[in-house]
């Protein structure tokens, strides 16, 4: 839980029963924002423990990718469902196109490569009289990673050919690698 949140929680509580039911009918980050951080930490989690499955110096193919990476994608598809939320992982140095960072994106990573010792920070912005929130998590390059998004050069045949237009290489261990964006709105929470 974050400190804004964890405040928010005081808060509410320090001033008895009524103002919580006022809380909950009005929108808040707080509303939605402990089940997104839980979640993008549960998928990067997950992202981790099957990294570690790779096996050192081994033989890296589509199969391992179906096996690793594109899991960690569904699960952040069936969570963005789950809680009514856009939840994407987003980078500057994307392989999928899909995965682009926006604007804001990239101002965020702008923010984690100033900041290394940031893990994960909250935005919003108002417009039209609805607030959006974004959420972003730094994503972490482990050395494991580094037999897909090493050198171009050392890069499994796999990628070039199903991603033409790959720049998720050329990356060393403990490098930002992009960043989890999850996304809502106040009307998302009612």
């Amino acid at each position: 839980m974050t400190r804004s949140s964890l405040q928010l929680v005081v808060l509410v509580f320090s001033l008895g029963s009524a103002m919580v039911a006022k809380a909950e009918a009005k929108a808040s980050p707080g509303a939605l924002l402990g089940k997104v951080a839980a979640s993008v930490e549960e998928v990067d989690g997950m992202r981790e423990a099957l990294v570690q499955g790779l096996p050192a110096g081994g033989k890296v193919d589509a199969t391992t990718f179906a096996q690793i990476c594109k899991p960690v994608g569904l699960r952040a598809q069936a969570i963005g469902k789950e809680l009514g939320v856009s939840f994407v992982q987003m980078s500057d140095r994307f392989r999928n196109p899909k995965h682009k960072a926006d604007a804001a994106a990239e101002g965020a990573m702008k923010q984690f490569q100033a900041n290394p010792e940031l893990k994960a920070f909250l935005t919003s912005a108002s417009q039209d009289g609805v607030v959006s929130y974004r959420y972003f998590r730094r994503i972490t390059v482990l050395a494991q990673c580094l037999a897909c998004h090493g050198a171009k050069d050392a890069r499994p045949a796999f990628i070039p050919t199903n991603f033409p237009d790959d720049r998720a290489f050329g990356f060393a261990a403990g490098d930002l690698r992009g960043v989890y964006s999850v996304g809502w709105t106040d009307d998302a929470q009612k």
